[in-house]
């Protein structure tokens, strides 16, 4: 997916072709840009997982980010390099503005 991100530059063309590659979410569902700009994102892909960041607004209500100084942060093994991660990131970022 992130090897797919750099070359494209688009998420809908990411989700396209992992769809038509046959991959599937982990509950079985089709990729969407969402989906794959939401995986792109988290940082567990290059080692880092982080806990406690989020927290519910109440019931059936949105999820909004605790401040950074509350996050818990661990290392882990990931699966793709800091540096990738961080192009990825960086694209993300700069579509955004």
């Amino acid at each position: 997916m992130y090897e797919l991100f750099v070359e494209h530059k688009r998420l809908r063309t990411v989700a396209r072709l992992l769809n038509e590659a046959g991959y599937q979410t982990c509950n079985g569902s089709k990729f969407t840009d969402t989906t794959v700009k939401r995986l792109i994102r988290d940082p567990t892909a290059k080692g880092r997982r982080r806990a406690n960041y989020t927290k519910s607004l109440g019931e059936k209500k949105h999820w909004t980010m605790k401040p950074e100084t509350d996050w818990i942060w661990s290392e882990i093994p990931g699966i793709v390099s800091p540096e990738l991660w961080d192009e990825c990131k960086a694209l993300l970022d700069e579509r955004k503005r």
